[in-house]
């Protein structure tokens, strides 16, 4: 499963170059997109290959890095293409690559129903192509955006219904799926909807908040007539189960408080990039059980803060500062272009992840920040040399 995640990656990759290939007619160039796939090939064996910290960790900043600038390079040879058809093109291969990993997880879905009434203890079944819930629906929600610009901006009437069903059967699997990581990454994304339709009431900015509004309650609506009241799956008991004591909440809060204790302690340097894996070790000592140490400290801005300094977390920050800076830039530019919607949309659910969780250790994540870095840098770059 954890080989399939990975061969997702690469399939998106490559199936977006592929495409480009066959339109080279339009756009005069010749993409790269065999050594997309060494690439994606080389990350697996680095990560599977290599548990050195140093090594384990340089590569997976390398990891984005190279990815955001593989799709720079991409876009940029989509040199007489405006924003629009790129944002839809990579939008219909996230659709294809979501379709099958919806299918993975209702596969196993189904399988359950016809035998059993579904509850929380059957979600590991769920997980599809990744190794855990949490994982897999940060996934799924990183998509959404995309779909939903899909849905708005698609001529196509089959896109935009088969859209439409793939954004209410991704929620509703979320649902099923029962992170509470998805649920704040919910909440967060309809405020942020929210604040958009009162700074700006264009057309397009309500379509967009309508969309996601209607795919939100129908899905919610679906799971509860599936799930029951009762059901420990259904989200509002998933909610109640949030507690400073209960084991999950208690672990993350104890390792953010190493964490911050750690950049007090060595503010300027850190411990080093990697070494946080070992000098967790002796931080969490006390709680340790078995062979199960603080791997990672489930805060990528708080493991990069122990590990670099606050130089290194005011650098780190950065990369999204400005990635965020060209999306405002996008906004003041074109106020009615509903990619001002979905690109802020898309680093708003990794950020969240980013603080409950550790997506920068994970290529399939990092395969979307990749593209929200480049996409969005290449829309500015864009505009800039038409004007």
């Amino acid at each position: 499963m954890i080989f399939g995640g990975y061969f997702i990656c690469w399939l998106a990759v490559n199936g977006f170059n592929i495409i480009i290939y066959l339109l080279q007619s339009i756009v005069k160039k010749n993409p790269d997109f065999i050594f997309d796939g060494c690439y994606w090939y080389t990350d697996y064996l680095f990560d599977k290959g290599f548990q050195l910290p140093i090594i384990d960790s340089t590569y997976d900043y390398y990891d984005w890095i190279k990815g955001a600038l593989d799709f720079w390079n991409t876009f940029s040879s989509w040199q007489n293409i405006n924003g629009s058809f790129v944002a839809i093109y990579l939008g219909i291969f996230i659709l294809g690559i979501v379709s099958i990993q919806l299918t993975s997880s209702y596969n196993a879905y189904f399988d359950i129903i016809s035998s059993v009434k579904y509850n929380f203890s059957f979600n590991t079944y769920l997980q599809g192509f990744f190794p855990n819930r949490n994982i897999t629906s940060a996934i799924y929600l990183t998509q959404l955006p995309f779909i939903i610009y899909i849905i708005i901006e698609s001529k196509s009437k089959f896109l935009r219904i088969y859209s439409s069903f793939i954004s209410f059967a991704l929620l509703y699997m979320v649902f099923m799926l029962g992170s509470r990581t998805a649920y704040v990454i919910l909440l967060f994304l309809t405020i942020f909807y929210l604040i958009i339709f009162f700074i700006n009431k264009h057309e397009q900015v309500k379509k967009h908040l309508l969309v996601f509004g209607l795919s939100l309650i129908a899905s919610l609506s679906l799971s509860l007539f599936a799930l029951g009241s009762n059901n420990d799956a259904f989200v509002v008991n998933r909610l109640q189960t949030i507690d400073f004591e209960e084991t999950s909440t208690n672990t993350r809060l104890r390792y953010y408080s190493h964490g911050f204790n750690q950049l007090i302690s060595s503010p300027i340097f850190g411990v080093g990039l990697g070494n946080w894996k070992i000098v967790s070790i002796e931080r969490d000592k006390d709680n340790i059980e078995s062979y199960i140490i603080p791997y990672t400290m489930h805060n990528d801005f708080l493991e990069v803060g122990a590990e670099l300094g606050l130089t290194g977390l005011l650098i780190f920050i950065s990369i999204y500062f400005f990635a965020l800076r060209d999306c405002w830039n996008l906004y003041n530019k074109s106020k009615n272009n509903p990619l001002f919607i979905l690109l802020p949309g898309v680093i708003l659910i990794y950020l969240i992840d980013a603080n409950l969780n550790f997506p920068y250790t994970r290529s399939s994540q990092l395969f979307y920040l990749a593209v929200f870095l480049s996409i969005s840098t290449y829309l500015n770059k864009t505009d800039e040399s038409n004007n």
